[in-house]
């Protein structure tokens, strides 16, 4: 059920805590994870229906990772390393299928 539980959770792109380690306010996470969950799980599906290989590195999205970030979150280098880690996790579920 725990296990069940993470997977939905990563699924709807919430994040209760900073189980990634890297600080910051609770809204500049979930915002930076939510956007870059978002973004991910659509360019993921975008290369499967194309047909291309997985890789999200050469993203957009990925590299500039600065969707949904406002100076009132905070540091934004530490949105960026969030936005990442978010925007993989959605890519992967994208390209798989979710």
């Amino acid at each position: 059920e725990r296990e069940q539980r993470r997977r939905q959770s990563r699924r709807d792109g919430r994040y209760d805590n900073d189980r990634y380690g890297y600080g910051g306010s609770f809204q500049l996470r979930q915002t930076a994870l939510n956007a870059g969950y978002n973004e991910g799980i659509k360019e993921g599906r975008k290369d499967r229906d194309r047909g291309d290989r997985f890789e999200y590195r050469d993203e957009e999205d990925y590299r500039n990772a600065n969707t949904d970030y406002s100076s009132r979150l905070g540091n934004k280098a530490l949105y960026q390393q969030y936005f990442r880690q978010g925007f993989v996790n959605g890519y992967s579920d994208g390209y798989r299928g979710y």
